[in-house]
């Protein structure tokens, strides 16, 4: 008879942990760590480049405020895209000196997930097209390279893909970017797997 009662009470409980689990996420409180984060390669509202930082950041709790959790679809600057193929632009490129400087004090990090861009064949004729096109928009921008620079000064944390300062990233802030963080592109692109197990 107890084994039986022990039993069903295990049994609730197995079934219930997921709510249990889902309750205490809620009701943990959240954590201010307010992040730049520069994603100039979004061709849908998923934020391909970014969503992966935004998911760590959503369920770990993490906020830009005392109460917003990160949105992918929101929360990053640089191409914003809408319907009929409409985009918006939200990057730095037209932030003043002034601008920076507040968002450089009132971040705790910068993370620049891709530069690549968008193209217009690639965002009209929804292809990937690897004949020159025309750029809409991408590159490390001057003053995306000023805000990195006041980021450094102030000693925040700064993550960049590998691709931040290839192409079409103009050449004189690529060398710019390399000059500041003692780092030299040589073009090569590479993956490394420490085992082929399957």
């Amino acid at each position: 008879m107890k084994r039986g009662i022990f039993n069903t009470i295990l049994f609730y409980f197995v079934i219930a942990l997921p709510l249990w689990m889902f309750l205490a996420w809620f009701l943990w409180p959240k954590t201010k760590y307010v992040i730049a984060i520069i994603d100039k390669t979004v061709l849908f509202k998923t934020g391909q480049e970014h969503a992966s930082l935004t998911w760590v950041l959503w369920n770990n709790k993490f906020s830009k405020t005392s109460s917003d959790l990160y949105r992918v679809g929101r929360d990053y600057f640089g191409f914003f895209p809408n319907k009929n193929k409409k985009y918006d632009l939200k990057g730095l490129e037209r932030a003043s000196d002034e601008d920076l400087e507040k968002l450089s004090r009132n971040s705790d990090m910068v993370y620049i997930t891709d530069t690549y861009g968008i193209y217009s064949k690639e965002w009209y004729l929804a292809k990937n097209i690897t004949e020159r096109q025309r750029l809409l928009y991408g590159g490390l921008s001057a003053q995306d390279m000023l805000f990195l620079k006041k980021m450094k000064q102030k000693k925040k944390l700064i993550v960049t893909e590998f691709n931040t300062f290839a192409t079409p990233t103009p050449e004189p802030i690529a060398k710019d970017f390399e000059q500041t963080f003692n780092v030299k592109w040589t073009g090569w692109v590479g993956k490394y797997f420490d085992s082929f197990d399957t």
